[in-house]
């Protein structure tokens, strides 16, 4: 706030009282503009309170499909991995009608506990049981190169591969 009606050579309580009335004069000044500010605000409460009502409310679950039984998208990838061994995500999601995203989460997820494993000419395969025969095993049976030729980067691309030195 400013005073501009001060004056500097007043000392003392003149000094006080004319600060007094300044004081008083800004503030019958400025109280039509709070009253004002008072009653926009309260304009505008009434018209978010009339937008809330007209918005439709979300639907709860209750009212959406029922969710999935816990784990019976691991029980079904499980199943289906198991009759066709090799079969990629994509071809999971199309075959069983979940989201891909759901289908790519979940093989990420059963790839790092050990209960998938990625199949020598692509996709998954389940793991091969203890002391089975090693044709139908995973690519972690593959010797250094093979396993460097088949080798991804973090970004998906393969890396590229260097010609043998002559």
């Amino acid at each position: 706030m400013e005073i501009t009606d001060f004056d500097p050579a007043a000392t003392g309580t003149p000094m006080l009282d004319e600060i007094r009335r300044t004081a008083e004069r800004r503030l019958r000044e400025i109280t039509p503009l709070i009253d004002e500010a008072d009653r926009l605000r309260e304009v505008l409460a009434v018209i978010d309170r009339e937008q809330a009502a007209e918005r439709p409310r979300r639907a709860r679950r209750a009212e959406t499909a029922p969710r999935a039984p816990k784990g019976s998208n691991k029980r079904l990838i499980l199943d289906l991995v198991g009759e066709r061994p090799g079969i990629t995500p994509a071809e999971i999601s199309d075959t069983t009608g979940l989201k891909r995203t759901v289908v790519a989460s979940t093989v990420s997820r059963l790839k790092r506990c050990g209960e998938l494993h990625d199949y020598e000419q692509g996709g998954v395969c389940l793991p091969a049981p203890a002391g089975a025969a090693t044709a139908a095993a995973p690519s972690q049976h593959l010797g250094a190169a093979e396993k460097a030729s088949n080798a991804t980067s973090k970004s998906g691309k393969r890396p590229r591969q260097l010609a043998p030195v002559a």
